[in-house]
C-alpha cells in the first residue's frame, strides 16, 4: 500500500514488523539523564493494550477523548492507542503552573465542551485538578495507569481515510482556540509531503525533538509522520529545553540526530543562552535538516545561529525555513533540503506604500524576507487580493490561500467560522505574503497589520528591529496599532521586556530611534516590561493580540516604565475598545490558536 494511502495505525503496525529493535522511539526523562526506549513492535503492543483499556471505559469508535499527559511516553502511547481503536483523541496541554490555574481550567473547559470529549485521560497529579470539569459531555477522568492495567490487546479498528483521526486545537496566538478536524486522509497526505517530498527521509535518519506533543509540529511532525517511514525519534521534555537549551544539542550529539525542528525563538534562545563552555563535547555535524517554522522566520536569527554553532559542526545549509498551519494538517511548504536560508532583499518603503516586493533603493531601505520554499506536489497555493479574492501577480502582497488533500474539512462544531475560512474551495489563511519565482515569502497576519497614514507596517519588522538592541530580551517584543479616540489616527505601541541591567530612559530612546531608522515609523508609546510579562501560547509563541488587549485593559503585569500618549489611550479604552471587543470576541488569557 502507498504510504500516503494508509492510516497512521496501519503505518504503526507495518513498522512493528521491523526486526531491528533499535528502531523506535526514545524518551528522555525530566532529569535529562535517563532514557526509555520502545521499538516499533513495543509501541504497537503498548498502544493496543491502552486501546483495550479505553474501550473498557465504555468508549466507542468516533468518541472524543481528551489527553492531558505531561510525560512524553504516556502521551504518545495513549494517543496511538486511542487512534488504533477508532477513537478521536484531543490533545490538551498540561497545567504549567498553579499561578494561572483558573485560566487553565477555563481554557480546558472550552476545549472539552467544544470537542464534546467523553473522557479525559491524565496522570494522578493532574487528575486531581481536573475533576471539577466533569459534567455535560465529560463522563469522567481516568489515569493512564488505570487504563494500562490490563494485558488484553485490542484489535486494530476498521478505519477509512475519510474518518476523523483527531482534533487539533489551534495554538492561540491570535484568538480563542478552534478545533481543527483532521482525517486519516489528511494525515496520510501531509505525512507523505513531510517525510518523502520535504525531508527526503532515508533509513539513516533520526529525529531529535523537544517540541510539545500538544502542538502540531511536535505531534504530527515527530510522532505521526515518522511512522510512515519507520524513522526513529528521540524525544526530550519541552521544559528541559527551555531551562537548558544545550540539552537539545546533547540529544542530537548522543543519537547522531539528523532532523530537528523549532520555531524561530528556539534558535534565538540557543544562540543567546548556550555558553561556549557547554559546547566542548557537542557535535552537530550529523544534523542535516534544521527546520524553522510555526512563527515568523527572521533571517538574522537563523544567520546568527549558523555562525555561532559552526564551530560545533553545524552546517548552515541544513537550515530549512518552512510554512504551515494546523488547518492544513501541518506543513504547507518546505525550503529545499540543503538549500539553507534564502532571503529576498526588498525595499521596505515600497512594500509599505505599495504592498509590492521590489529591489531596495539603497542599503538603508533594505528589508530581508525569508523564503519558505514552494508548496508541495498535489497542493495549490495562491496569493489573492484580500478583498476581491483575485489572484495577484508575482511580488504582489496579498492573502495566502490553499487547497489540497492536507487541508481540513472543517472546524469541529463551528460551521460559521468554517464557512468564513473555507470559501470557494480554498482555505483562507489570514496570512499575508507574496510569491517570487514560485517561492513563498510570508510577511505577517492581515489582522495584525499596522496602517499609518495609508501605509502598511508589519509588526514583525518592528519587533525584530527592537529585539536587536542589547537592553532588550531577544524575541520578547510586541508591537501593535491602536485606533485613536477620534477613530482616524492609528497609534503605534511597542511593549518590550527589558534586561534588568538596562537604563530605562536611554533604552526607550534607543527603541524609538531604532524603529525610525529601520522601519521608518514613529512610535507613540514604549512600554518596558519585566522578564516574563508578555503573554505567550503553551508552545512559546508570542500572543500579540492578547498583549494588545492586556495593555489597553491595564492588566499587562510587570510594566516598570512607560512613555507616550497615556491620555489618548485611556480615552481609547472607554470609547473604542468595548466596540472592538464585541467585533473580535473576548480573548481569554492563556488561550490558543494556530501556527
Amino acid at each position: 500500500m502507498n504510504n500516503h494511502r494508509r492510516t497512521i495505525p496501519e503505518a504503526l503496525f507495518a513498522a512493528a514488523n521491523n526486526t531491528d529493535k533499535s528502531r523506535g522511539y526514545s524518551f528522555v526523562a525530566d532529569d535529562g539523564k535517563t532514557e526509555s526506549h520502545f521499538s516499533f513492535a513495543q509501541l504497537a503492543s503498548a498502544a493496543s493494550r491502552i486501546g483495550s483499556g479505553l474501550l473498557r471505559l465504555g468508549l466507542r469508535p468516533g468518541d472524543r477523548v481528551g489527553l492531558v499527559l505531561p510525560r512524553g511516553d504516556e502521551f504518545v502511547l495513549t494517543f496511538l492507542g486511542a487512534m488504533c481503536v477508532g477513537l478521536v483523541p484531543v490533545p490538551m496541554y498540561p497545567p504549567l503552573s498553579l499561578g494561572k490555574l483558573g485560566n487553565y481550567l477555563e481554557h480546558s473547559r472550552h476545549i472539552i465542551q467544544k470537542s464534546e470529549c467523553a473522557w479525559l485521560i491524565t496522570d494522578d497529579m493532574v487528575g486531581k485538578l481536573l475533576g471539577s470539569l466533569i459534567g455535560g459531555y465529560l463522563r469522567g477522568v481516568a489515569t493512564v495507569a488505570a487504563i494500562n492495567a490490563g494485558s488484553d490487546e485490542a484489535p486494530l479498528a476498521k478505519l477509512e481515510l475519510s474518518h476523523p483521526a483527531f482534533i487539533q486545537f489551534t495554538s492561540g496566538s491570535t484568538s480563542r482556540p478552534k478545533g481543527v478536524v483532521l482525517t486519516h486522509g489528511n494525515l496520510a497526505a501531509n505525512a507523505h509531503c513531510i517525510m518523502r517530498l520535504g525531508l527526503r527521509a532515508t533509513p539513516d535518519d533520526k529525529g531529535c525533538t523537544w517540541l510539545p506533543f500538544y502542538h502540531d509540529m511536535g505531534l504530527i511532525g515527530f510522532v505521526l509522520a515518522p511512522l510512515m517511514t519507520d524513522t526513529p525519534v528521540a524525544f526530550m521534555p519541552p521544559l528541559l529545553f527551555l531551562k537548558r537549551p544545550v540539552e537539545w544539542f546533547r540529544l542530537i550529539t548522543r543519537h547522531r540526530g539528523t532532523i530537528g525542528f523549532g520555531p524561530n525563538f528556539a534558535y534565538g534562545l540557543c544562540t543567546a543562552r548556550i555558553k561556549d563552555a557547554e559546547l566542548q563535547d557537542i557535535d552537530l555535524s550529523s544534523w542535516r535538516v534544521a527546520g524553522c517554522g510555526a512563527e515568523p522566520v527572521v533571517a538574522g536569527t537563523l544567520q546568527a545561529f549558523c555562525e555561532r554553532f559552526r564551530q560545533s559542526g553545524f552546517d548552515s545549509r541544513a537550515m530549512m525555513p518552512c510554512y504551515g498551519m494546523a488547518e492544513s494538517t501541518l506543513a504547507v511548504s518546505f525550503s529545499p533540503v540543503g538549500g539553507g536560508v534564502v532571503v529576498h532583499n526588498i525595499s521596505a518603503s515600497y512594500l509599505t506604500e505599495h504592498n509590492e516586493a521590489r529591489p531596495p533603493k539603497n542599503p538603508t531601505d533594505s528589508l530581508q524576507i525569508v523564503s519558505c520554499g514552494q508548496p508541495f506536489e498535489g497542493h495549490e497555493l495562491l496569493v489573492v487580493d484580500p478583498d476581491t479574492g483575485t489572484p495577484l501577480q508575482q511580488n504582489r502582497v496579498g492573502e495566502i490561500v490553499l487547497r489540497g488533500p492536507s487541508v481540513m474539512q472543517s472546524y469541529y462544531n463551528d460551521p460559521d467560522i468554517t464557512d468564513q475560512t473555507i470559501r470557494n474551495g480554498y482555505l483562507h489563511t489570514g496570512d499575508l505574503g507574496y510569491l517570487n519565482e514560485g517561492n513563498l515569502y510570508v510577511c505577517g497576519r492581515i489582522k495584525d497589520l499596522i496602517i499609518v497614514a495609508g501605509k502598511n507596517y508589519y509588526p514583525t519588522d518592528i519587533e525584530w528591529a527592537v529585539s536587536q538592541l542589547s537592553g532588550v530580551r531577544t524575541g520578547n517584543v510586541a508591537a501593535f496599532g491602536l485606533t485613536a479616540a477620534d477613530g482616524k489616527a492609528e497609534l503605534v505601541v511597542v511593549c518590550a521586556e527589558a534586561k534588568e541591567t538596562a537604563d530605562a530612559s536611554a533604552l526607550i530612546q534607543e527603541i524609538r530611534g531604532r524603529v525610525m531608522e529601520f522601519v521608518g515609523i514613529r512610535i507613540d508609546e514604549v512600554v518596558l516590561l519585566a522578564p516574563g510579562s508578555l503573554p505567550k501560547t503553551s508552545s512559546g509563541k508570542l500572543q500579540r493580540r492578547q498583549a494588545k488587549q492586556m495593555y489597553v485593559e491595564g492588566t499587562l503585569e510587570g510594566a516598570w516604565r512607560r512613555e507616550g500618549k497615556l491620555d489618548l489611550l485611556k480615552h481609547l479604552a472607554v470609547s473604542q475598545w468595548g466596540y472592538l471587543k464585541k467585533r473580535i470576541g473576548g480573548v481569554l488569557p492563556g488561550t490558543n490558536e494556530r501556527n
